[in-house]
């Protein structure tokens, strides 16, 4: 049932030295129950007389909700019944603009769903009970009405199961288990885990002490994002960056970019989504648009369209709902949640049809040492490179040492300058109207944060690319290529000194996935100074901050432990023995036994038996 508060249950010892503490004791349920006790929570209250805590487990806390907090959420069972086609299309305008068409469909969808549609369990109760009992009379007597009412009562009662199932599936966001199966129960149970282990319950402040308030954790984490996308900590001028790097564009790619979007790129565009994808704050998930498309898709086609004619967008068309991912297996801390911005479909639409135009050319724009959201380039790649890097750096001999340096960027996404992001497409040439385009989607969003199923309070961020916009991992990417260009710079100068896994073999400076950046160079402390430099260049012009306590640095083998020293302390970044892990995938570096692939196939374990 997993737990909150401080971690373990059992200690023993009073002094440093013979102080020992595990976690020996939970509390376990079967799925009926975890469904029967959808907020049972256990806490570790604090230890007192024993050597073990007490675990105090709560089935049924006081919750107070808000109805207005809570976001509207379009249900995919709707589209299953009978009037809800009618109502769509008596409901939906072309004379008005389609934010306001979904507008009011919604609001109309609220008291349908009420009046009309009502409550699914109920419904399904109600015909099971009416069944049996035209069952039991049918043991008596048998008339060609009742035969013909059970049928019907049958055929209704299948319609209402699919719905509940459906309702279900969509609330589960299962991957692994398909729709269509009768499998409510299992998305039942699915949801309901899956609510419990992402609700925040307690974190502790930047005191370390724990908060458990709801009101007190909602205020903690809204002020600590509201700093995050502030310019609070950013000098106020961009540093200068060398304008060179990019490749040009020909004159056939140009054309490829203002070459006008029609309407076959917005249906692309819609069928290219995942139908049960959350939804951003209109509710509408991609199921809506491409079921009703034949009544909602001009209307859409339009307002596209438009965007790009004028590069406006409605007020708040670009506003989000961010919802916080757990990126480890019991957070303490507000830093431990990755954002994850949930779009309006119809803002997304937008932004997907650029990206499908945009990412044929991003190879071109792109040098060969970045691969990720780069067509046919893999992350395999990087990770043969690493591999080998590594090999050769265990083998290596003679006086000069090499190093790699494994860089952990904080908040690489959510710390990108607006005024940095708009410099870098300027500089990789390219159209205005796209620039134009790209920041009226970019800046000035207003984003709340999803607590706990509650919206938050509203705010505007001042920087940061949303990771949930199709657009955003381009945009990063186009970024953290101008890192690449820094380096590219100072080895020319002969400032930065790469290595070369082979004799002629070629020269080996940088590799990067996304925001994970591996450097590689000869070890010396004049080496790290260069690297310093361009990292403080880069990060004082784009926004980014590199945390010093998660990254890491590599020594090949013929490196003195006083050099290594000498090279961490006037870096601040620790060594390793060894690159455990790149890109999810286990470095090899001795021999391959049944423990290498351990984790691997633990997650895949874990995934099969649910």
């Amino acid at each position: 049932m997993g737990f909150q508060s401080h971690r373990f249950t059992w200690r023993r010892g009073r002094t440093e030295r013979y102080y020992v503490a595990k976690r020996l004791d939970r509390v376990f349920c079967n799925a009926h129950a975890r469904v029967k006790w959808q907020e049972a929570s256990v806490t570790h209250l604090p230890f007192l007389a024993s050597d073990y805590t007490p675990l105090f487990v709560q089935l049924s806390p006081e919750q107070i909700r808000d109805p207005r907090r809570r976001p509207f959420r379009f249900e995919a069972a709707w589209l299953l019944h009978g009037s809800f086609k009618e109502l769509l299309t008596n409901s939906w305008s072309d004379t008005v603009s389609t934010p306001q068409a979904l507008c009011c469909l919604r609001d109309k969808l609220r008291r349908w769903n009420r009046d009309v549609f009502g409550d699914v369990n109920k419904r399904k109760e109600e015909l099971l009970t009416e069944i049996k009992a035209i069952q039991e009379t049918l043991e008596l007597q048998r008339t060609d009405d009742l035969l013909r009412r059970e049928e019907e009562l049958s055929k209704e009662l299948d319609v209402v199961m699919e719905q509940e199932e459906l309702i279900w599936f969509q609330k589960s966001r299962e991957k692994y288990i398909m729709f269509g199966d009768r499998n409510t129960r299992s998305f039942h149970t699915s949801t309901v885990i899956r609510r419990r282990r992402n609700k925040i319950e307690a974190l502790k402040d930047n005191d370390g002490q724990w908060v458990s308030s709801q009101p007190e954790l909602e205020s903690l984490a809204v002020g600590y994002y509201k700093k995050l996308y502030s310019m609070d900590d950013v000098e106020a001028a961009v540093e200068e960056l060398p304008p060179e790097g990019f490749s040009v564009l020909t004159r056939d790619e140009l054309k490829l970019l203002d070459r006008p979007f029609v309407p076959t790129d917005v249906v692309a565009a819609v069928w290219s989504m995942g139908k049960y994808k959350a939804p951003g704050l209109d509710g509408f998930q991609p199921v809506f648009y491409q079921d009703c498309w034949d009544t909602v898709g001009g209307s859409v086609q339009r307002f596209v369209s438009e965007f790009f004619e004028k590069s406006e967008l409605p007020v708040g068309m670009n506003d989000a709902l961010v919802v916080l991912i757990p990126k480890v297996e019991k957070p303490e801390r507000i830093t431990q949640f990755r954002p994850i911005s949930l779009c309006n479909v119809l803002f997304k639409l937008i932004t997907k049809v650029m990206v499908m135009r945009l990412k044929s050319l991003m190879p071109k724009l792109i040098g060969p040492a970045h691969s990720s959201f780069i067509p046919e380039r893999l992350s395999v790649d990087n990770i043969v490179v690493v591999q080998e890097a590594v090999h050769s750096m265990r083998r290596k001999k003679g006086k000069k040492g090499w190093m790699l340096l494994k860089l952990d960027l904080e908040k690489a996404y959510d710390r990108v300058r607006w005024d940095f992001l708009e410099d870098t497409m300027k500089a990789a040439r390219l159209p205005e109207k796209w620039i134009q385009w790209i920041m009226k989607c970019d800046c000035g969003p207003s984003m709340q944060l999803l607590w706990n199923g509650e919206k938050a309070k509203p705010f505007v961020p001042m920087r940061g690319l949303r990771q949930g916009d199709p657009l955003s991992p381009y945009m990063c990417v186009l970024c953290l290529e101008r890192l690449c260009h820094l380096i590219d710079v100072s080895t020319a100068r002969g400032e930065w000194k790469p290595i070369r896994l082979s004799r002629g073999g070629p020269q080996l400076s940088h590799i990067f996935f996304a925001d994970d950046l591996i450097l590689f160079a000869e070890a010396s402390v004049a080496q790290i100074r260069v690297i310093r430099r361009v990292l403080e260049l880069f990060c004082a012009a784009s926004g980014q901050n590199v945390s010093l306590e998660k990254s890491k640095t590599f020594f090949s083998q013929n490196v003195s432990r006083d050099l290594e020293k000498l090279i961490t302390d006037e870096s601040g970044i620790q060594s390793m023995r060894e690159l455990e892990k790149y890109l999810g995938m286990p470095i090899l570096q001795k021999r391959i036994n049944k423990d290498t692939f351990g984790e691997i196939l633990g997650r895949v374990s874990s995934r099969l038996t649910g």
